[in-house]
């Protein structure tokens, strides 16, 4: 059991975490609605790709199919 006066964490320092724990929320509740939410995702920048895309650039299409697989 953790004696939260004299503990680990010293005099205080529950204060301090509780303040720190309603700053994040605060801060967070701020920050979800400026969320735009996007079909994908892409580091530091906007989706490749749209939503409804066909097939990727490095994909052909028209590529014969079927056939067999030996391992």
């Amino acid at each position: 059991m953790v004696d939260w006066q004299t503990g680990p964490l010293g005099r205080g320092d529950l204060g301090r975490l509780t303040l720190l724990y309603a700053v994040c929320l605060i801060a967070g509740s701020t920050l979800a609605s400026e969320i735009e939410y996007q079909h994908g995702y892409a580091f530091l920048s906007t989706p490749k790709y749209p939503a409804n895309f066909e097939h990727f650039d490095y994909a052909n299409p028209e590529a014969p199919k079927g056939g067999r697989m030996r391992i």
